[in-house]
């Protein structure tokens, strides 16, 4: 009969599983503690939920890009990670999809938890449609919040089973999660009169934006480690000299592509008029938040691995219509026909250079023109 051995191998692999899953569980004990903490209005109040929400989110895309990256080292701890993601996974739905009236008021009544419970699915259309109050009032957003985050664990569980099969197919599976991550993250993580009531008003958009960049860039690089992704690949070096003129070039683009797209969209400023400060604060935000998240998302990786697994037209387009997609949200035709153009342009550019630069900036140039600058001329 045989006897089971502990060898110090052995010993050391299930030493390095309990550093994982230790470390979560500290790591799921704080976010819960934050959840919990009461306010100072009442009981129900929970001013730093937020805080929780995001952490859980975090740790579901850490686990699972984890098991991705341990699929070849340790199979049997890369399905481990894949299910401790869902006890955060649980908090993240609980959290993140609001309560509304469905039965009695107000929305946190317990008469409202099982209607809550059986909302689901439906993306951009549902986050696009003004309700009766104004565009500003989007009723059928928490649908749309619900179909992008399903969207984010879908693929990115469909990644870890395509492994074996489709290595090619499992990289886009997890680069086309982070499109949808986009929405996620500016969804569910609420605003605050940062500077100005109500909440949506427009100058609390740049701490807002801060605040977002924040999850959404240290995802970005999980995604870039794990599919091994380094900066010369991500089209972040310059290999040339001789390339820094054109990239300038396409970098000025995104001056008469900002005036452009405030003509077709006319929006509130997100700063306060003559006010340097907030300029240069506002468009180290946007650089970050959007210009280069936005772009190492779509065109960094996202635009690769659709190259590698449909080819190079298919992929390009394939790209360009996600980022336009996320663009229906300004209830605007034309405003669309736009993005897909700036999408396609972006794009070719990308694929022809091998450098992202030219369109970090023209991107992030583009926006602080349309929300920084142009409201005020």
């Amino acid at each position: 009969m045989a006897t089971a051995v502990s060898t110090p191998q052995v010993a050391t692999v299930r030493a390095s599983r309990w550093t994982y899953l230790l470390a979560y569980l500290a790591l799921v004990t704080l976010a819960e503690v934050f959840i919990a903490i009461p306010g100072p209005a009442s009981p129900v109040d929970r001013p730093f939920q937020p805080i929780g929400l995001s952490m859980h989110i975090l740790l579901v895309f850490s686990l699972l890009f984890l098991s991705v990256f341990q699929q070849t080292k340790d199979a049997t701890l890369a399905a481990l990670l894949v299910a401790v993601s869902l006890a955060s996974l649980v908090r993240v739905f609980s959290l993140a999809v609001p309560r509304f009236d469905f039965v009695a008021s107000p929305e946190m009544n317990p008469l409202n938890t099982i209607p809550w419970l059986a909302l689901v699915t439906l993306a951009e259309v549902f986050i696009a449609i003004p309700g009766p109050a104004g565009p500003v009032d989007r009723p059928f957003q928490p649908i749309g919040l619900s179909m992008h985050i399903l969207l984010v664990f879908s693929l990115l569980f469909l990644s870890v089973f395509q492994q074996t099969k489709d290595a090619t197919l499992a990289a886009l599976l997890v680069a086309v999660s982070l499109a949808s991550l986009v929405r996620v993250f500016s969804l569910a993580v609420p605003r605050f009169d940062f500077v100005a009531s109500p909440e949506m008003n427009p100058l609390n958009t740049i701490p807002w934006l801060a605040l977002v960049s924040i999850p959404l860039l240290v995802s970005v690089a999980a995604v870039a480690y794990v599919q091994r992704l380094g900066a010369r690949d991500l089209g972040l070096l310059v290999r040339r000299v001789r390339e820094v003129p054109l990239q300038f070039v396409v970098a000025m683009t995104g001056i008469p592509l900002g005036r452009l797209e405030y003509a077709i969209l006319r929006p509130a400023p997100w700063i306060p008029p003559d006010s340097l400060g907030w300029l240069l604060g506002g468009a180290v935000v946007i650089f970050l938040a959007t210009g280069l998240s936005e772009e190492l998302i779509f065109r960094g990786i996202l635009l690769r691995r659709a190259v590698e697994a449909l080819g190079g037209r298919s992929g390009l387009l394939y790209v360009t219509a996600i980022f336009a997609s996320l663009h229906i949200f300004f209830l605007s035709g034309f405003d669309l026909l736009f993005v897909f153009g700036v999408g396609l342009f972006y794009g070719f550019v990308a694929l022809k250079t091998k450098n992202l630069w030219g369109v970090i900036l023209s991107h992030s140039l583009g926006n602080v023109i349309l929300y920084l600058v142009a409201p005020f001329h």
